[in-house]
């Protein structure tokens, strides 16, 4: 429905979704069950009502207000969620300056 209301799997809304999905929901167990439970819902409606937004622009602009809370607070998660930069987290020798250093070592003892 996503797609059909932003007329491509590329629009920025969309991959918000999804990201947000990836990182946000499958990642825990209780996101898992949650994204089962939506996904048997959402894949079972969706083809219909994207058919009707192609045809309907009306229907199409609902689609998008209706899921644009979604899209914010999604996007807002994902990104509070995100794992830091790579160069955040990389070990800066132990000097306990920060980026990374306070880490415990991941080599063997």
């Amino acid at each position: 429905m996503a797609t059909a209301a932003y007329g491509s799997e590329l629009a920025p809304q969309v991959q918000a979704l999804r990201e947000a999905r990836e990182a946000a929901l499958a990642g825990t167990a209780h996101g898992s069950l949650l994204l089962s439970a939506f996904n048997a819902a959402y894949y079972a409606a969706s083809p219909a009502v994207a058919d009707l937004e192609r045809g309907h622009p009306w229907l199409r602009d609902a689609v998008r207000g209706a899921i644009a809370p979604a899209v914010l607070a999604l996007s807002a998660a994902a990104e509070w969620l995100a794992p830091a930069a790579p160069d955040a987290a990389r070990d800066d020798g132990g000097s306990g300056s920060g980026g990374g250093g306070d880490r415990l070592p991941t080599a063997a003892v």
